[in-house]
């Protein structure tokens, strides 16, 4: 709140005011001990160490952060969709039973989301052989195991580091 007059005090200043928990990122910070006795202040002179130009500096660097940290993820999530999780079923010549799951028989979708032609057919009525990475492939053409080291190493949950192959 801004207070233009305030008795003994020649400056205008601004305050946090009310009973609610303080957001300030200081630690040490006595608002997070003391959050109604202990309210930040900026006061609207230039001798001032907390004054309203270092109030806007403040603002200005959260909303940086903000938008930085917005991109971080986004970009995380856009990594984490090329890295899907992909399953690889057996080729139609595999099959133990192909009158029964001829049907099902259909062309591999590469890591593109397109068909893959003349590479043969797969049977995906049969159990899967793997899961795998859909991006990931190695230089004869493997895929990686899901998760890859890629999406391990974007998992934002994760509290161990992904193990190096």
């Amino acid at each position: 709140m801004i207070h233009h007059r305030a008795k003994g005090r020649d400056t205008a200043f601004i305050r946090c005011e009310g009973t609610h928990p303080c957001e300030c990122r200081d630690q040490w910070c006595a608002c997070h001990l003391h959050p109604v006795r202990h309210r930040h202040e900026w006061a609207n002179s230039g001798r001032a160490s907390k004054n309203w130009q270092t109030l806007a500096r403040e603002q200005d660097h959260r909303k940086d952060q903000e938008l930085l940290e917005t991109k971080a993820l986004d970009a995380v999530a856009r990594a984490l969709t090329l890295h899907a999780e992909t399953t690889v079923y057996p080729w139609a010549d595999d099959c133990p039973t192909p009158a029964e799951h001829a049907p099902a028989f259909q062309e591999p979708i590469g890591p593109d989301g397109d068909p893959v032609m003349n590479v043969g057919l797969i049977c995906t009525k049969c159990i899967p052989i793997s899961t795998v990475c859909v991006h990931c492939r190695d230089d004869a053409g493997d895929y990686h195991p899901y998760p890859c080291p890629t999406a391990q190493a974007l998992d934002l949950e994760q509290t161990t580091t992904p193990t190096q192959e």
